[in-house]
């Protein structure tokens, strides 16, 4: 049976099996009680790809831009400080 299934929806021994498989690769496991199973990872979808908001991407982009130039100016601010005893 081939299904479309978000990782956080798999059994825990399931999504463990999959992460460890490339592209179209499969493996042969044996459960507790016996049974052989064959799990094959036919694709994997990234989560951006799912139809993710594109305002959502260039606020979340922004920001990290914003950040990181309020990091540079605190370091600059931070090395010009003179620091006195008192």
């Amino acid at each position: 049976m081939r299904r479309s299934v978000a990782p956080s929806a798999l059994p825990r021994d399931l999504g463990l099996e999959l992460a460890r498989l490339d592209r179209n690769e499969a493996a042969w496991n044996l459960s507790e009680d016996g049974t052989l199973f064959f799990t094959m990872l036919c694709s994997r979808t990234p989560v951006a790809a799912q139809g993710a908001d594109r305002d959502a991407v260039r606020n979340q982009l922004v920001g990290q831009k914003l950040s990181a130039r309020a990091d540079i100016l605190l370091a600059e601010l931070e090395a010009q400080a003179r620091i006195v005893p008192q």
